[in-house]
């Protein structure tokens, strides 16, 4: 007779929250349907590969870190793959599987690989490394990006700001005296006219193209066409291309070495890489080592991916190495990509410099002229 779960614990499934107030089941709704990051995946990871070496059963070491674990969903989920492991008689593997958007294909594949082999805590241990280098590479891109559009977003509210409210005030205090407007101030002025009159057109075109450019985003051809574009822009592209090396190469790395055949891991590292031209060259490759071709001779007809990698995993498959030298490949191309981002912020920081110079003298400009001209008529009269 299976065990009711505990009150204080919330199980999929075997939880009924049906007779509970509305605004309990609407935080229900709003939990279940929240994200759980990449840090609170990677602690959990390192934080249950330390609990199953110390010689805590998985179960228990489950239920440990999901009454600590600080993201509800979370907690919630260990505590139902908990139970369904005691309960219903499944693998972690299999438990994990239920949750495919916290859950990767990979890290189900690579557990799963692990309790055949019995290798798990260096399964968890390296699915714990794998995210960290995740997150710190999407974590780099983010704050390279954080800077500049934080500038420009300051200096777009700002002369928002003084075409709303500062420009009307002394069009109208010119006017008075008579004179002409230089036409850097007409343009000045009409551009805070056509803001005060039709500013919610402004703004709903702004939501409108943002939407259209993330539906078109959302389709398999709008998302090739894009990611096409990323690669294609002078320096950008090359930035782009060794991000999506480190990822190749990293992934492709740690599913190797956790068991799992060539052809499976071809296949998980498909649904791994963002861009959308890299997954059509990986399943491309997948198709060519199915039907018997070289993994080395896969990767170089594919034009789109570094053919760094294609001789690297030739000298792999040379010395039966691919998993280590492909790890030594992703080390030294997160070296390269570190000093990439930094250069970039060095070279974003003048012309950023340049672009708020330039707006802040033409804002300038077009309200001292006309206060220059005020104080000629003013000593005039």
């Amino acid at each position: 007779m299976n065990n009711p779960p505990k009150k204080n614990k919330i199980i999929y499934g075997a939880t009924n929250r049906s007779a509970e107030p509305w605004w309990v089941q609407l935080d229900d709704w709003l939990v279940d349907h929240s994200a759980v990051k990449l840090r609170d995946k990677s602690l959990f990871y390192a934080s249950l590969r330390t609990l199953v070496a110390s010689g805590i059963r998985v179960v228990r070491a489950l239920n440990m870190l999901g009454d600590r674990a600080k993201n509800k969903r979370l907690q919630r989920i260990l505590h139902t793959v908990s139970y369904d492991m005691v309960e219903g008689g499944l693998s972690l593997s299999k438990a994990f599987s239920k949750y495919p958007s916290v859950f990767g294909a990979s890290e189900v594949k690579m557990i799963m690989s692990a309790e055949m082999t019995g290798r798990i805590e260096e399964t968890l241990d390296s699915i714990s490394e794998q995210i960290q280098k995740n997150l710190k590479l999407s974590l780099q891109v983010r704050s390279a990006m954080m800077y500049p559009l934080t500038v420009f977003g300051t200096l777009f509210l700002a002369g928002m700001v003084v075409m709303i409210f500062v420009v009307p005030q002394f069009e109208s205090m010119f006017a008075q005296l008579g004179g002409e407007l230089p036409m850097m101030t007409q343009v000045f002025i009409a551009m805070a006219r056509f803001l005060q009159n039709f500013w919610w057109l402004v703004l709903a075109g702004m939501v409108a193209g943002w939407m259209l450019f993330l539906n078109w985003k959302s389709t398999a051809k709008g998302l090739y066409q894009w990611d096409s574009f990323v690669l294609s822009v002078p320096g950008v592209g090359s930035l782009a291309q060794n991000y999506q090396t480190i990822q190749i190469a990293s992934n492709l790395s740690s599913l190797l070495d956790s068991g799992i055949s060539l052809d499976k891991s071809l296949k998980i590292l498909k649904q791994i890489v963002s861009n959308a031209v890299m997954k059509k060259s990986i399943a491309r490759i997948e198709k060519s080592v199915r039907r018997g071709q070289l993994l080395h001779e896969a990767f170089a007809a594919e034009s789109a991916i570094d053919s760094i990698l294609s001789e690297v995993i030739e000298v792999g498959e040379q010395s039966h190495s691919i998993g280590l030298i492909l790890q030594k490949t992703a080390e030294q191309y997160e070296l390269q990509f570190d000093s990439d981002i930094k250069n970039i912020s060095k070279i974003m920081e003048p012309v950023i410099i340049i672009v708020v110079a330039v707006a802040v003298v033409f804002m300038a400009m077009a309200i001292l002229l006309p206060i220059f001209q005020m104080q000629d008529l003013m000593t005039g009269s």
